[in-house]
């Protein structure tokens, strides 16, 4: 049996204080292996069934992604984080961005706006009162035409809801538009079970 397994990239955007790192951790959780390479995070997990080699990227924004040679020729699934108690970390996702990535990588993907609630998570007291609400949330998720808007505030919950999410529109789309991989996929990931 030939190996086989399904490669998705990810774009993690956010600032430096939207704690968008909590997304590696749990890949991290998650993942049979790991490495890190030239600011690429590759990781091999088993979800369902099925082998996935997922690499992804961090960035402070789109503007980055764009500049940065970087080796990804398309993304498919995109996560930008917000932490809700800096009302900046929002205002810098503007749709001019998102529309000049989305066309230089021909970005069709699952895209997904996160806002972080860094000190429920830490279990620390907030310096201040959150900046951004949930409306002011799902308004930019339906401005930039998001498919997914989650608020983080338990870090293993939440964030395992949200690569729920994206794997399982992952394995979907799999499963359905080409069901000779998927086969081939779910074969190999029964071989790497036992």
């Amino acid at each position: 049996m030939k190996e086989f397994s399904y490669t998705i990239n990810l774009g993690l955007v956010g600032t430096e204080d939207s704690k968008k790192r909590i997304f590696l951790d749990y890949l991290k959780q998650i993942a049979l292996k790991f490495a890190s390479q030239d600011l690429i995070w590759k990781f091999f997990l088993l979800f369902e069934g099925i082998p996935i080699n997922l690499k992804a990227i961090l960035a402070e924004s789109f503007e980055d992604l764009i500049n940065k040679r970087i080796p990804f020729k398309r993304f498919d699934a995109i996560i930008i984080a917000a932490n809700i108690y800096n009302d900046k970390s929002i205002i810098n996702i503007n749709i001019e961005n998102y529309t000049k990535f989305s066309q230089r990588f021909m970005f069709n993907g699952i895209s997904v706006l996160a806002g972080i609630d860094s000190f429920l998570i830490l279990k620390n007291k907030p310096l201040n009162e959150r900046r951004i609400n949930e409306f002011s949330l799902i308004q930019k998720t339906r401005e930039l035409e998001l498919l997914y808007c989650f608020k983080i505030q338990n870090l293993q919950r939440d964030v395992k809801e949200v690569f729920d999410k994206i794997l399982n529109d992952i394995h979907f789309k799999l499963e359905f538009l080409n069901p000779e991989l998927f086969e081939r996929a779910k074969a190999y990931g029964r071989i790497l079970s036992k």
